[in-house]
């Protein structure tokens, strides 16, 4: 027994080596391997920690183990009993302030033979956030053992919370949430450095092994540059053409909002060569996310900063579809404003599709539109932040043009995207007096003035 909690003693020692890093995030940029511990219960105090929703945390020795291989934590660990709803946070001060260099959150589980006799599995989230709270990355655990369980979660594999779309490189917080009533321990809570400035992101290996898992290496073509990772299946696909629209549009968003950052990661577009295997992919990301995502409808589905689509011989290397799409992706890593299918994203994907792609029929869509109650949304309704149906997306698209032809509202504009990202939803109500100096009924009438006077489609005039 004293040589395993000897070989226990000197783990936690080796891991606890990875400290002398500090927290600027220095070891994920020096090729180390050592994890960086952040908690090891030892010598901190448990009630630094955040907790609500009826939990009790302290510091103690868990219970020995019939199956314990003298590599499982020794010492002190957190003790957690939780009521259902428990959630549990770790101070800022005590994490890093930039996660971007590492690969994987760590940490150990221990679950007594009778916790696991009340309740065979035990489920909980661990979220990765932004010190507001108003981003966060996240990922859904299941345990259903017994005894000491090492727990490794892949960065790039969290998903984006509801919010404001999280950074890797502005994350510094943990937090628990439990989904149903759990008593457990845990400890060595730690950070494992990558090899790469950016580790916690998705690599073009990782996408072309989740997106064409059967296909042959051989047929799976890419191009990468400064605006566009293009990536595909589809052999009459031309990247080049491609990737030099892609640019223009690119270019075009930038002249229309200057003030949004260039994204450090360009936005990445997957054409694949068959429906089937498009409507596959989101299905599998899903699972690698720890999630259900169901099969796309759409002609496109964009998520995360990546956009897809499906090759379509008879539009070509240009099909419209994948210029809203890219929009949509560039947008989510440039404002941060997630794809969740709202007037933003849906206005301004579909204002530079028309422009790049002009629709014969917009301008009687528009004229109809605003003249028949039963054929576009009260702007109340429609400027709510809520999903938006596709066959009101030309009035989300007039309402964005509106906003950046009125000089009044477009001197505005960069201040109401700066809110919505603070905040973490595109529901302008809020922002009416405050930052747009209108009303409903003035805001109604601006936007009636705009479209009456469209004869062609938005920015193509």
């Amino acid at each position: 027994m004293r040589t395993r909690l000897l070989a226990r003693h000197l783990m936690k020692w080796f891991l606890l080596a990875g400290v002398a890093w500090g927290w600027d995030g220095a070891a994920a940029q020096q090729g180390s391997s050592e994890p960086l511990v952040l908690f090891d219960f030892e010598k901190e105090s448990a009630q630094v920690w955040d907790r609500a929703g009826g939990v009790r945390i302290r510091a103690a020795e868990p219970p020995e183990t019939a199956d314990n291989d003298g590599l499982t934590p020794a010492g002190r660990a957190l003790l957690v009993e939780t009521e259902a709803r428990g959630r549990l946070a770790v101070p800022s001060a005590s994490v890093p302030a930039n996660w971007l260099g590492y690969e994987e959150l760590q940490f150990w589980v221990y679950r007594p033979s009778d916790e696991l006799a009340r309740d065979p599995q035990v489920t909980f989230e661990i979220l990765a956030s932004e010190r507001d709270g108003i981003a966060w990355y996240w990922r859904r655990v299941d345990l259903d053992h017994q005894g000491w369980q090492r727990v490794a979660l892949p960065l790039k594999w969290f998903r984006q919370g509801p919010g404001r779309l999280a950074r890797w490189d502005r994350v510094d917080r943990i937090e628990f949430r439990f989904r149903e009533p759990a008593r457990l321990w845990i400890d060595t809570i730690a950070l494992r450095p990558g090899f790469s400035p950016r580790a916690a992101e998705w690599t073009l290996d990782d996408l072309r092994a989740l997106a064409f898992p059967d296909q042959d290496p051989r047929l799976v073509r890419s191009r990468s540059d400064r605006e566009v990772v293009l990536l595909t299946d589809a052999e009459e696909l031309d990247l080049d053409a491609l990737a030099a629209h892609l640019a223009r549009v690119a270019a075009a968003v930038r002249a229309d909002f200057p003030w949004l950052e260039r994204p450090a990661s360009p936005p990445v577009v997957i054409v694949f060569a068959t429906p089937e295997r498009y409507r596959a992919f989101p299905p599998a990301l899903g699972e690698r996310l720890n999630a259900k995502a169901p099969a796309p409808r759409s002609a496109g589905y964009t998520v995360q900063g990546l956009a897809t689509s499906t090759w379509d011989a008879r539009q070509g290397s240009l099909r419209p579809v994948y210029t809203h799409e890219f929009v949509h992706a560039l947008l989510e890593r440039s404002a941060d404003l997630g794809n969740r299918n709202e007037w933003i994203q849906e206005g301004v994907a579909s204002r530079y599709q028309l422009r790049f792609h002009p629709q014969r029929n917009f301008v009687e869509i528009v004229r109809t539109g605003i003249a028949d109650p039963a054929r576009h949304l009260p702007l109340r309704r429609l400027l709510s932040g809520e999903p938006i149906p596709a066959d009101r997306y030309w009035q989300a698209a007039t309402v964005v043009d509106l906003l950046l032809a009125d000089a009044g509202f477009r001197a505005r504009l960069p201040e109401l995207i700066d809110a919505f990202r603070r905040v973490g939803s595109t529901n302008i109500e809020p922002h009416l007096g405050d930052v747009l100096g209108t009303d409903w009924e003035r805001l109604e009438a601006a936007w009636r003035t705009h479209c009456q006077r469209y004869d062609s489609a938005p920015t193509a005039r």
